[in-house]
């Protein structure tokens, strides 16, 4: 599977938020690292027809244009939003059956995804209380765990980790490293732990360009140029932008 993306752009009145975006994504984990303002959550929305692209943009999956709201290309994509839009009233196994039968999968197949995935992310004992008491960890968990009903080919995850604590991240991070088998995976973050330890490539953003990209051992190289982690690079990056303002 390719994603290929040329040139995709995103205006909002003056506000140039994705400025000639061109990569291409294949089989692997991606981590889309910057502050706020850096264009990442832009990106993810617009691969998943939440936002519309200008109209010089272009995305191809297999070689195959996508145009807006193909339908199609749509039901190859799990998406989990940053903001925790959830029903309060339901509870983490209807909410999960909900967006199960809104991709359309069936019954039999939607309850034991549901099983299995609510029991990844340790809520399978509260699996029938209402979302409405849960943590914001808690709440977090669920929105992944409903990204990978259906098995989608695309996993958009946008700030997965974010109000977890230690341990809750090490099983999020598990389980996406355990699901991107033959799958795209493209996870925005400002935490660069998370991204160190599983991505395959990362894609550093700053007001919508694409700053630098590679696999981690390539970016942060060895102690020689005093750049050791992923976390150092980023904030050699980052304050020296905000030096140039």
């Amino acid at each position: 599977m390719t994603l290929k993306l040329q040139n995709i752009n995103k205006h909002y009145k003056t506000n140039h938020a994705l400025k000639n975006f061109t990569y291409s994504f294949n089989n692997g984990i991606y981590g889309l690292l910057g502050p706020n303002g850096a264009g990442k959550s832009t990106l993810i929305n617009i691969l998943a027809g939440n936002v519309i692209a200008d109209d010089d943009s272009s995305i191809l999956y297999d070689n195959h244009p996508i145009k807006r709201h193909n339908k199609e290309f749509r039901s190859k994509i799990g998406f989990m939003p940053q903001q925790q839009s959830l029903y309060d009233n339901f509870t983490a196994r209807h909410f999960m059956l909900y967006i199960a039968a809104l991709k359309g999968i069936k019954s039999k197949q939607a309850e034991e995804e549901t099983k299995e995935l609510l029991t990844r992310v340790e809520l399978i004992e509260t699996a029938d209380k209402n979302i409405g008491s849960f943590s914001g960890g808690m709440k977090q968990r669920v929105l992944v765990a409903q990204a990978m009903l259906g098995q989608p080919e695309i996993l958009l995850l946008d700030e997965p980790t974010a109000g977890l604590d230690p341990r809750q991240r090490v099983i999020i991070r598990d389980l996406i490293k355990h699901y991107a088998k033959d799958r795209i995976v493209l996870i925005s973050t400002h935490i660069t732990s998370d991204i160190e330890t599983i991505a395959d490539e990362v894609i550093m953003m700053n007001k919508g360009d694409i700053v630098c990209s590679g696999k981690v051992s390539e970016l942060c190289g060895d102690s020689t140029n005093g750049i050791i982690t992923l976390e150092q690079l980023y904030m050699q990056i980052y304050n020296e932008k905000d030096e140039e303002k």
